[in-house]
This record gives structure tokens, C-alpha cells and sequence, in this order.
């Protein structure tokens, strides 16, 4: 301890008081980070409550975007959802299935704005109280900031995946499967011989000065790394 059971001042003591005089003095500098992963405790919380695959993990899922900023050696913040986000570049949003309105208006002028925002599967299903949103299609509320709507929607067990397309090159989509129908959006990646139709598995969309990317499924770790080399050039 620097004060021993005596509790006399000496050295250590002191040593310690100077260190912090002098520490104090000096200006103290972050990293500045453009990127951001929104680390939602509401919509983590949900997806417990309601296990929709057994594979799934929020805190993986979430790993697994960290990772490609990781790799790349660019600081990524994690921030909570009430935080402001509109200084970054990028901003990611893994699995947030509860979203509110005011939340949606903060991210749809922050996209407007020349912002890029990466969705996940799963996103805006369910309101602020965590319940269902009856007579609008999914995702509530973005399909005009994601170019897109889920026309279909399926969970995948441990051991399944569906096969997609990206660029001529096959990838694997886990945990989940959301058929997407193009609403303005352009296609990044395609469901492969799907039985219920040509769908897409991404898509990216220009809203104001921005773009959204939605994702629809938990890639595979390549197929996810090439679609990132395309979202941060």
C-alpha cells in the first residue's frame, strides 16, 4: 500500500502525491475513432428473453463486427444507444430489434446527413416496451433509409446455413435468413437457389447524402471482410 498499517507519510507516499501533481499537469489525449458499434442493452435483452436461433449470440454477433476494424487496426468505440453518434463515419448496429422513434429520426438525419450505417438482421421489429409492431412490414419504419423490405424471414439451427452470392463468389449465411425484396435499394448479396424466389441477403441504399447497408444474415467471416473492404473504401 503507499500508507502502511502505521499510517506515517513517507515515501511512497509521497512519491505517489508528486506523480499525480505532475500527471495532473499534463494535457491528456484520445484516440479519435470514426467508427462505432452500437451496444443496444434493451434489444440484447430481448433476444434472450425470446431465443429465435440457438446459435445466436449478441456478444459474438458483435465480436464479429469489432473484429473487421480490428484486423484493419482502426479504433472502434463502443457506445450505448442514447449516445450521440453523429461525428463518426460509420456507425454499426448489430441486432437491434428494439428501436424507438425518436432513435430511428436520430439515425435516419444522421444518415441524410453523409453518415454509413451497417444494419443487421433483426433490426426495428419490435418497439421501445420490446412488442410487436402490427400492420407495418419489417424492418418498422426504415424500409426508405434501408431501400428495402423482409418479404420472408427464417431462424437457422447450429449446423445450417444457407448459401448466398457475392460478386460471382459463394459465401455461407448463418443464424438467421431475411429474404429481401429491393425497395429502391441496390443488391450487394443474393440468396443462391432459394425456393421461395430471387431474393437478396444484402443491400445497400443512398438516402440524402449517406448510404445504409442491411445485412441479412450472419456471414461468413470472408464473405463479411469483402463486404467491409466495400463499406469503408
Amino acid at each position: 500500500g503507499i500508507v502502511d498499517a502505521d499510517n506515517e507519510k513517507r515515501r511512497k507516499y509521497y512519491e505517489t502525491k508528486d506523480f499525480f501533481a505532475k500527471a495532473k499537469e499534463k494535457p491528456v489525449s484520445y484516440p479519435k475513432s470514426e467508427v462505432c458499434i452500437i451496444y443496444d442493452y434493451d434489444s440484447k435483452s430481448s433476444m434472450a428473453i425470446q431465443r429465435q436461433s440457438d446459435v445466436f449470440s449478441y456478444e459474438k454477433e458483435c465480436q464479429k463486427f469489432y473484429r473487421q476494424f480490428f484486423k484493419r487496426g482502426m479504433n472502434c468505440d463502443i457506445i450505448d444507444s442514447s449516445a450521440d453518434f453523429s461525428a463518426y463515419k460509420a456507425v454499426i448496429l448489430p441486432y437491434m430489434i428494439i428501436m424507438s422513434d425518436d432513435f430511428k429520426s436520430r439515425l435516419k438525419d444522421y444518415v441524410s446527413k453523409g453518415g454509413n450505417v451497417v444494419l443487421s438482421a433483426r433490426t426495428s421489429w419490435k418497439d421501445k416496451d420490446n412488442n410487436l409492431v402490427f400492420g407495418k412490414r419489417l424492418p418498422v419504419d426504415l424500409q426508405d433509409l434501408c431501400g428495402c423490405v423482409i418479404e420472408e424471414h427464417e431462424s437457422l439451427l447450429d449446423g445450417q446455413y444457407s448459401i448466398c452470392q457475392y460478386q460471382g463468389k459463394e459465401g455461407k449465411g448463418f443464424v438467421f435468413e431475411e429474404l429481401l425484396q429491393l425497395r429502391g435499394g441496390e443488391e450487394l448479396v443474393s440468396w443462391k437457389d432459394n425456393p421461395f424466389g430471387a431474393y437478396a441477403a444484402a443491400v445497400v441504399n443512398d438516402y440524402g447524402k449517406g448510404k445504409c447497408y442491411y445485412l441479412g444474415s450472419s456471414f461468413d467471416e470472408d464473405l463479411l471482410t469483402q463486404l467491409f473492404e466495400k463499406i469503408l473504401n
